[in-house]
């Protein structure tokens, strides 16, 4: 590996970067304007987040000062590494799904000892992103160019492409057989084994789990604790435009280690509920109104949102 990397520089106030956009065709999407269940002002919004890298505040480190940035709008993504004492080389990368798609604003970012992940679901599908960690770049490529106080670098993105999306790689929601109406919210992780989960609520009054295998399987299940005789006239509710079932989950959270992972959701009768990933079991439910100071005062109230 290459020595003496600077740990600190002189950043230049241009921010100019030169973009390598990437056009996405998403199979089996129509013309026809998609809208989800979501504000659909939330998913045209811009929305975006940072991961810094976990070894970023080591001095000598590969990845010291070093981060990788998103931002989503519309049927765009957008990805930008950078650092404080490198130049890295082609960082910045613009993914553009079909136009009648939206992105959802919960894109995450995951890092393990040999691969950076990100996670995003859109209004008709799920996919992930997975690059090399930059530890390995710089080992395998190693530094570019050095002048006197300015080494060059290859970014993680470099290798970024169509390429990126394959079958083991990104989800259509058609085949689980829900349409992009039908979700309410979406929340995604790595797990320690480099599985990535996905977890989407459903007007059904269910979560939709998606698993995808790090061997490149992919399966979904769902996560419904009503009776059978409950979820028949739930469909009909459902076909007749109903969205009163209390267990429609308005928040979704997935939370890995190494000995579990669980599914949190906050559904319209304000009760949090907790399942585990493994077994597709309710774990534990807690009516939040019998927590919160006066929260019975909201008893019967529809709420227009959750947060989690």
């Amino acid at each position: 590996m290459e020595e003496n990397i600077l740990c600190f520089r002189e950043v230049s106030c241009d921010m100019s970067l030169t973009w390598r956009n990437i056009y996405i065709d998403v199979n089996g999407v129509s013309d026809t304007k998609i809208l989800s269940t979501s504000s659909s002002e939330l998913l045209k919004s811009v929305n975006a987040g940072t991961h810094w890298y976990n070894d970023v505040n080591k001095l000598g480190s590969p990845v010291c000062g070093q981060a990788l940035h998103w931002r989503s709008y519309g049927n765009i993504l957008e990805l930008i590494e950078t650092s404080f004492n490198v130049d890295l080389v082609d960082n910045a990368v613009r993914y553009h799904l079909p136009e009648v798609v939206s992105i959802y604003p919960t894109v995450t970012i995951h890092e393990s000892r040999n691969i950076i992940v990100v996670l995003f679901t859109s209004t008709v599908s799920l996919h992930r992103l997975v690059f090399a960690h930059p530890e390995r770049l710089l080992r395998r490529f190693g530094v570019l160019q050095r002048d006197p106080g300015r080494i060059k670098v290859r970014s993680i993105l470099a290798d970024a492409g169509v390429d990126d999306f394959t079958t083991t790689t990104s989800f259509l929601l058609s085949e689980s057989g829900y349409s992009p109406n039908e979700i309410t919210y979406c929340s995604a992780t790595v797990t320690p084994h480099d599985d990535c989960l996905f977890a989407l609520g459903t007007t059904r009054g269910s979560t939709l789990l998606c698993t995808f295998k790090r061997d490149g399987g992919v399966t979904w299940v769902n996560l419904k604790r009503a009776s059978v005789v409950h979820r028949f006239i739930s469909g009909l509710l459902h076909r007749q435009g109903s969205r009163d079932d209390p267990e429609i989950p308005l928040a979704t959270v997935v939370h890995a280690d190494w000995n579990r992972s669980a599914v949190l959701t906050i559904c319209v009768d304000h009760k949090l509920r907790i399942w585990c990933a493994e077994s597709l079991e309710l774990s534990s439910t807690v009516d939040l109104l019998t927590v919160i100071s006066g929260g019975e005062r909201y008893r019967g109230v529809k709420p227009l949102d959750h947060q989690l």
